[in-house]
């Protein structure tokens, strides 16, 4: 799968190969908090514990990389901001108390990429 996104009238679209799940059945995380990172980045990536999930010290790419499972070379263009520039610290909680499954986990970052940052998901095809 090659991943492509850019700028649009200020609005980040991403082209992926469909995953089957309509926007309006994605999940989503109960909350949510973004934040940018300051300091140095020691240690970056996802982390799942119990209900709760987060990000450290992560890029754009980072994110996009996470939430569509590819890697850093099957994504193509965007801003210069979300290739390192920018580091965002993200705390979330899923809707009630289990552990979700990564795959749940992606959909929910796909959800919260849409949501903030304006990227959608399209099928180029």
């Amino acid at each position: 799968m090659q991943v492509c996104f850019f700028v649009a009238m200020s609005t980040l679209v991403l082209y992926t190969a469909a995953s089957g799940i309509d926007a309006a059945q994605r999940l989503q995380f109960e909350v949510a908090s973004i934040r940018p990172h300051k300091g140095p980045v020691a240690v970056s990536g996802l982390g799942i514990s119990g209900p709760r999930v987060g990000e450290i010290a992560v890029d754009l790419m980072d994110l996009v990389t996470d939430a569509y499972n590819v890697r850093y070379e099957q994504v193509s263009g965007g801003p210069d901001w979300g290739k390192g520039a920018a580091r965002w610290g993200i705390q979330a909680k899923v809707p009630g108390e289990r552990q979700p499954s990564r795959d749940e986990v992606r959909q929910m970052l796909q959800s919260l990429l849409a949501d903030r940052f304006k990227l959608t998901g399209v099928d180029p095809r």
